[in-house]
């Protein structure tokens, strides 16, 4: 038992310190790319990236694809999540960013 509890206590460490270093990096890569894009296009930018990144990984982790196994997937289960759809709202916010700030 003190065994899973040390193995979820470094779990919990490790996966805080991955979270911190992605924190730190998508901050520096947005303010390295603020000069060159502005604010708004550095920052869309880097969502985008983290949105394609987000839903490779959720196709890795499950086998390239969107549909879980039959076997584990209940009948009353709804429709399996879209990867996509981050990257296509995050498009949309994007666009309604940059329309709105456009001098009329």
């Amino acid at each position: 038992m003190e065994d899973l509890v040390h193995r979820a206590r470094l779990q919990v460490v490790v996966g805080l310190l991955l979270v911190g270093a992605l924190t730190l990096l998508v901050v520096a890569l947005t303010l390295a790319l603020v000069p060159v894009l502005g604010a708004a296009g550095a920052c869309a930018l880097v969502g985008l990236m983290l949105g394609v990144a987000g839903g490779g990984l959720y196709l890795l982790a499950n086998n390239g694809t969107t549909r879980p196994e039959p076997e584990r997937r209940p009948v009353a289960e709804s429709a399996p999540p879209n990867p996509w759809i981050g990257v296509i709202a995050h498009a949309a916010a994007v666009a309604i960013v940059t329309f709105s700030q456009r001098k009329r």
